[in-house]
């Protein structure tokens, strides 16, 4: 396996002694960048499909990107009474839900996985506001009128 990874050079300087990690990181990061391809291929996936994959990634990290914000917009927006960050706070969520299509759409989703996807929109929507609620509860002298 030592012989198929290293270099016929890079062999005969490790056996006069001297000592060149390039080789091995080479071969290391043949290893670690041909893996994935070779799971998805072994999975059933064409080559045509890893874009697709590769959407799914972003769109996944715009749905956290944009749930966060949703849920920055909304508790600032009521904080400090302002409607405008209120329905900033709307149009974050919506971003959430493009990318949540797009996640599914990318992924091939059907049946209970987008049932999943569905309870995932209603979480992203209702956490934030339950956040509030609770906050304006436990802490009742420093609300205010902060509540819609």
């Amino acid at each position: 396996m030592r012989g198929v990874l290293i270099g016929h050079a890079e062999r005969r300087r490790l056996q006069n002694g001297g000592l060149s990690v390039i080789p091995y990181i080479r071969a290391a990061f043949c290893v670690i960048a041909s893996i994935p391809v070779c799971n998805l291929l072994a999975a059933g996936m064409a080559p045509d499909d890893i874009p697709r994959l590769a959407a799914a990634g972003f769109a996944a990290a715009a749905v956290v990107l944009c749930g966060a914000g949703y849920a920055v917009l909304l508790a600032l927006g009521r904080a400090r009474r302002k409607p405008v960050l209120c329905r900033a706070a709307l149009v974050a969520y919506a971003g959430v839900v493009v990318a949540a299509v797009a996640l599914a759409w990318a992924l091939r989703l059907d049946g209970l996985w987008l049932a999943l996807v569905v309870l995932l929109l209603i979480g992203y929507f209702v956490a934030p506001r339950a956040v509030w609620r609770l906050s304006v509860a436990t802490h009742p002298e420093e609300a205010g009128d902060g509540d819609e």
